[in-house]
């Protein structure tokens, strides 16, 4: 018999009687975990090679461990003798890990993460949050298989949620760690930066801008420092806090009244929803005006009355990503006064908006939408923000509009005008509220 056939013979022999003494496809003695040799020419001068470190499942073409320590006791498929299919290998994978709950924080875009609606809150603005809650809080539950629960901040500080209340710190470890903060909160500490810190330091995804963009944009005198410098045009104003005003308070009306202004608006500098603005048309009240707004002890913004039309421009987007200014809003007040609290939020109201602005010309709107998007960049604003101008106009020509703020958390009740402003372009409420939760978990995967 020739030698070949011989040395055939012996490996088939070989083979066969190691499969006979080890039916279940372990190893043979003598050879190490993770080592076998079937499948290969045998010799007794070759070192045995790795072929499949698995236990239990012999030397099977086309499988091989898993990569890294969590591969540890089982195998993938993988090359062309199984066909390749890792994508449903790990779909699986995370299918068994969301069973045992071990859910990543950082999932995809696509996932139906669920959503934590925060509203309330011990701001003046309370009541236009709950509004504005109850709004989200129905179009996302109508939008699609996601779960969205309320979580209500009472009047003082504490949180509510379905099955409990507490402290902040109580409510996040009660609530899911993998959860979207959609915050539906209006002024003090809900859109000055200080939620938006907790939740950072706690590894939460939220809605809306960082801490950074939120305290900017809550300080309007800040904030116009910062426009001015980019080159956006802002009214002419000054800001006074308590002391200042009690020691120079005589200086600071002198400053005002050299702008030959028709009027002035006194404002909180850190407040929204026009509380407590007033319209100041006689010198001789600008003094009282800025005196009983300074009782609550924060600072005040007095600015020069601009003459003109109010338009205000929202803008989706994210830094470093791309940008949507959306179409802008004309502000049509009552004849009785501006676009104060009542006038924004009271069905009595007697003001209008127009979405798209009929009052206005096409250079003039495409001019607020890169206005609206250069102050949005400048500040640092994430996920959505809202400019609000004034535009100097005369019967003859419109000047170059003038910002008056950059709101961080604009409102999202059905009189607000981020969503008139969204609906004029095509982009229901709902699809709004989707997006903005999109928005969110894109900016925390490149955090």
């Amino acid at each position: 018999m020739p030698w070949l056939q011989v040395r055939g013979l012996r490996v088939r022999c070989a083979r066969l009687l190691d499969r006979l003494r080890h039916p279940g496809g372990g190893p043979r003695p003598g050879v190490q975990p993770g080592q076998e040799c079937r499948g290969r020419r045998f010799s007794r001068h070759r070192t045995p090679q790795p072929v499949c470190p698995a236990r239990g499942m012999g030397a099977v073409s086309g499988l091989r461990r898993s990569a890294g320590r969590r591969g540890r006791g089982f195998v993938r498929r993988g090359g062309s003798a199984l066909g390749g299919d890792r994508r449903g290998f790990r779909r699986r994978r995370a299918a068994a890990r969301r069973a045992r709950g071990r859910v990543p924080l950082r999932m995809s875009l696509r996932a139906a993460r669920p959503v934590v609606v925060l509203m309330g809150g011990r701001s003046g603005e309370r009541e236009v949050s709950l509004g504005s809650g109850a709004a989200v809080l129905a179009a996302l539950a109508s939008s699609g298989p996601r779960a969205v629960q309320p979580v209500e901040i009472t009047g003082d500080g504490r949180w509510r949620w379905e099955t409990g209340e507490g402290n902040p710190a109580e409510a996040l470890a009660a609530l899911p760690a993998c959860a979207v903060f959609f915050l539906a909160l209006h002024g003090g500490e809900g859109e000055d930066g200080t939620l938006q810190g907790l939740l950072s330091a706690c590894g939460r995804t939220y809605t809306g801008s960082g801490v950074g963009a939120s305290a900017l944009c809550m300080d309007k005198a800040a904030t116009r420092g910062v426009l001015a410098e980019a080159g956006l045009a802002v009214a002419p104003g000054v800001r006074t806090s308590p002391r200042e005003w009690d020691a120079h308070g005589g200086a600071v009306l002198d400053r005002l009244q050299s702008m030959e202004a028709a009027g002035w608006f006194v404002k909180p500098n850190a407040g929204g929803s026009s509380l407590g603005v007033r319209r100041i048309v006689e010198a001789d009240e600008l003094g009282a005006a800025i005196t009983a707004l300074l009782a609550d002890g924060e600072a005040v913004l007095v600015e020069a009355l601009v003459e003109g039309c109010e338009a205000s421009c929202p803008v989706l987007g994210n830094p470093g990503g791309p940008l949507r200014a959306l179409d802008p809003v004309e502000i049509v007040p009552s004849a009785a006064g501006f676009f104060d609290y009542t006038e924004k939020y009271d069905e009595r109201g007697g003001a209008r908006e127009i979405v798209p602005p009929t009052g206005l010309s096409r250079a003039t709107c495409e001019r607020l939408r890169e206005l609206a998007l250069r102050a949005h960049e400048v500040t640092g604003c994430a996920g959505t923000s809202r400019t609000d101008f004034i535009v100097p106009k005369t019967d003859a020509s419109e000047g170059e509009p003038v910002v008056l703020e950059v709101n961080t958390l604009p409102g999202l009740t059905p009189r607000s005008l981020l969503p008139q402003s969204a609906a004029a372009g095509g982009l229901g409420f709902a699809e709004l509220c989707e997006e903005l939760v999109a928005l969110a978990i894109a900016c925390e995967e490149r955090r």
